[in-house]
């Protein structure tokens, strides 16, 4: 597992990215999901309850869902080997959706910090 899938503010990076070059709005949901979720952390001392953990874990499967649905995988080319092209944004969203735990890592154990800074 590479050490970055940990640091939201590698995903904050990419995000603020994607906004810059697209202006989608969802971009910024993600990073105002993740900034809210280190502040409720901090308030909780490093330490969230099973409850706040699930209410954080729906969010981000919520807004995973709504994103998916607007950046579809994009159709394969049967004349080409390999893989297909996706965009930035699903990539990054793949990437959210395959390691969703390993993301989220930050919020379910303490001495893992929101940031490399």
């Amino acid at each position: 597992m590479p050490a970055y899938l940990t640091q939201c503010s590698h995903h904050l990076r990419e995000l603020q990215g994607i906004y810059d070059q697209t202006q989608e709005a969802w971009a910024q949901e993600f990073m105002i999901f993740f900034r809210e979720a280190n502040k409720a952390k901090a308030q909780e001392n490093g330490q969230l309850s099973p409850s706040q953990l699930l209410v954080f874990e729906k969010q981000l499967e919520h807004l995973l869902h709504e994103e998916e649905s607007l950046h579809p995988l994009a159709p394969k080319d049967s004349s080409e080997k390999g893989r297909t092209k996706q965009s930035t944004a699903r990539n990054l969203l793949t990437r959210f959706r395959t390691y969703q735990q390993v993301v989220l890592a930050f919020l379910l154990h303490g001495d893992i910090p929101f940031d490399n800074n």
